[in-house]
């Protein structure tokens, strides 16, 4: 992974405190897994990097 953020060296705490940590730096969130007994962590880069959902063309007032 070349475009993360480095923590540095870390000081012995809870493992989700950890965790917490790790998704507060990188500017994303830690959920639960909707279809499993897990955790997930969505990074910054997937909230910049997707698809438009909803397409405003105000010269024609359409939303597509």
């Amino acid at each position: 992974m070349t475009d993360g953020t480095l923590l540095g060296v870390q000081r012995s705490k809870r493992f989700l405190d950890t965790l917490t940590t790790v998704a507060r730096t990188d500017l994303g969130y830690l959920l639960e897994a909707r279809d499993a007994l897990a955790l997930v962590h969505r990074g910054r880069r997937t909230h910049h990097i997707q698809d438009p959902t909803v397409t405003l063309n105000w010269a024609d007032g359409v939303l597509a």
